[in-house]
């Protein structure tokens, strides 16, 4: 039993030592690696210096092409403001001019219209006038020959009333001289 034991614990020892191997040439291929990594490390730093330095170069051209690029930008805004801005009051300028051409055409226009009227204005007032002349003649000669009809138609009456009269008067007569007259058989 002590030799199972034993053989027990020469296995356990053989396989502690082939895990301490295994460990060891870990160790050595890492040491191996440093030992390279040594070597290169300042190699390595080298040209980690140097690509951080062009790597900030590069960030600054950069930067310095969108600031360049954000100025353009800036500038062909702001003279396509101004030439909008131009366009606009050069558009409202011309606006301005036809608006007052076609305010002074037509102020023109109603000026000549209110003319041609107050001459019409004057022609119609003239023939009214007139109108109101001969209306007012008219009605002197209507006034006129109504109190000349009445005249007539007076003395018309004044006649009739006569002529009855004379008619009723000599009727009387002969009435009155056939009854003074004796009558013959």
């Amino acid at each position: 039993a002590t030799r199972a034991k034993m053989d027990a614990q020469l296995r356990k020892a053989h396989a502690q030592n082939a895990q301490l191997q295994e460990k060891l040439d870990e160790a050595e291929e890492e040491l191996v690696d440093l030992r390279g990594f040594k070597e290169q490390r300042a190699d390595l730093n080298a040209e980690i210096e140097t690509l951080k330095t062009a790597l900030a170069d590069e960030q600054k051209a950069r930067s310095d092409d969108v600031y360049h690029a954000n100025l353009n930008w800036w500038k062909q805004r702001d003279a396509l403001n101004a030439e909008t801005l131009e366009r606009i009051a050069q558009a409202k300028a011309n606006f301005l001019d036809i608006t007052n051409e076609m305010i002074e055409s037509r102020v023109k226009e109603t000026i000549e219209e209110n003319a041609h009227m107050g001459q019409e204005l004057l022609l119609v007032t003239s023939k009214l006038e007139k109108l109101m002349g001969e209306n007012s003649a008219l009605r002197k000669q209507n006034a006129t020959q109504r109190a000349q009809l009445e005249m007539e138609r007076a003395q018309s009456e004044s006649h009739a009333r006569r002529a009855i009269a004379s008619k009723k008067m000599a009727q009387s007569a002969v009435n009155d001289h056939a009854s003074a007259t004796p009558l013959v058989l």
